[in-house]
């Protein structure tokens, strides 16, 4: 009888301690499993270099994949855990700006946001996760340099082969000839970088200002002080240059401008590049913002002759103050969500705005015909 006690005793005692082992085994267990303890960056040789310090080896290279836009690469990893104790680590080097980490369960995704997409490769070292980024070519400044004097190459060869070549041409004609060059080369730019918007990183990072109230993207001041310098240096050129009123009077009478000893051909091949330079700096600076593509000058180069026309084609100045003009009552059409007005036609504000512009101005215009 004492025995059977004692045996029912110790049958409960282990029953106890099994309960107990299994209540520390399950916080053990999850100690145990792998997990990111730290993320860090360097560059070697021009190449990015992302190193990922975890608590137990990978058994596999694990799989990913990168977005263009925004651009990014995007790591799984199974069985992994974060005990870094935050979920985002400022990078600030090279290609990279930043990682999140997100985990669900028992999956981790490491994202690695970049500043321009470039290819990227995975390599185990040790515990050490190492993700190399392919260097993203050019230094920023240098491409946008390089970008601009091409777009300049580009308008010169349009004035040369299109343009000089239509002998006789009536303006009309003219304008035919410019809106054929045009879709012929966003065809090209279809066939050469697809129909994706590409991103373009902002020159000064994407951390807001905080100015009276409101945020304004740094990007936004770079577009502001962009436009300031453009705008003071056409009306320098223009006012102030021998080649500028010469390229005034041209526009005003090309037939009696050879009298006086100008080329009206070089002054159109002049108008040409300046028109090109012009455009690349514009879209060089506002890309960060709006993305670019095959076809995102369309929409600029419609507001652009709104902008203008709402100035009277009379000086860069009336220009800028017409396309502020234009960017106010867009912006407060938008605001009023009412009818028509609102994000999605935000685009047709600027033909609203043309043509009441045209019926303004149609007995001028007539004229001046």
């Amino acid at each position: 009888m004492k025995s059977t006690l004692e045996n029912r005793m110790m049958q409960k005692w282990r029953a106890k301690v099994a309960v107990l082992a299994l209540a520390l085994a399950a916080p053990l267990a999850a100690f145990a499993q792998n997990a990111i303890q730290s993320i860090t960056s360097s560059q070697q040789a021009g190449t990015d270099v992302v190193r990922v310090e975890l608590s137990e080896p990978l058994a596999a290279v694990p799989g990913g994949f990168a977005v263009q836009a925004p651009p990014r690469v995007a790591i799984d990893l199974p069985g992994v855990s974060n005990a870094m104790g935050k979920n985002s680590v400022e990078l600030n080097q090279g290609n990279l700006r930043s990682a999140n980490v997100a985990q669900s369960g028992e999956r981790t995704r490491l994202v690695l946001n970049l500043r321009q997409a470039a290819n990227y490769r995975v390599e185990l070292q040790g515990k050490s996760l190492i993700v190399l980024l392919d260097s993203a070519g050019l230094p920023l400044a240098v491409s946008i340099v390089l970008a601009v004097l091409i777009a300049a190459l580009v308008g010169a060869a349009l004035q040369f082969l299109a343009i000089r070549s239509a002998k006789q041409a009536s303006h009309v004609s003219l304008i035919i000839i410019t809106i054929g060059a045009a879709v012929f080369i966003r065809g090209i730019a279809k066939e050469l970088w697809g129909v994706d918007p590409r991103p373009l990183p902002p020159f000064s990072g994407d951390t807001s200002i905080r100015f009276l109230g409101a945020f304004i993207h740094p990007q936004a001041l770079w577009i502001i002080g962009t436009t300031v310098v453009v705008a003071l240096a056409v009306h320098f050129f223009l006012s102030y240059t021998t080649v500028g009123k010469a390229l005034k009077a041209c526009s005003v009478n090309s037939a009696a401008a050879p009298l006086v000893g100008i080329d009206p051909k070089m002054m159109g091949l002049i108008a040409f590049v300046l028109a090109a330079l012009l455009g690349a700096i514009c879209g060089a600076v506002t890309a960060p913002l709006t993305l670019t593509r095959y076809d995102v000058g369309i929409t600029l180069g419609l507001k652009g002759f709104v902008a203008a026309s709402i100035g009277g084609f009379k000086s860069p100045w009336a220009t800028v103050a017409g396309g502020v003009l234009l960017g106010v009552v867009e912006s407060f059409a938008v605001a009023a969500d009412w009818g028509p007005f609102t994000s999605a036609y935000k685009d047709a504000i600027a033909l609203v705005v043309l043509v009441l512009i045209l019926l303004a101005r149609s007995r001028k215009l007539a004229e001046e015909d």
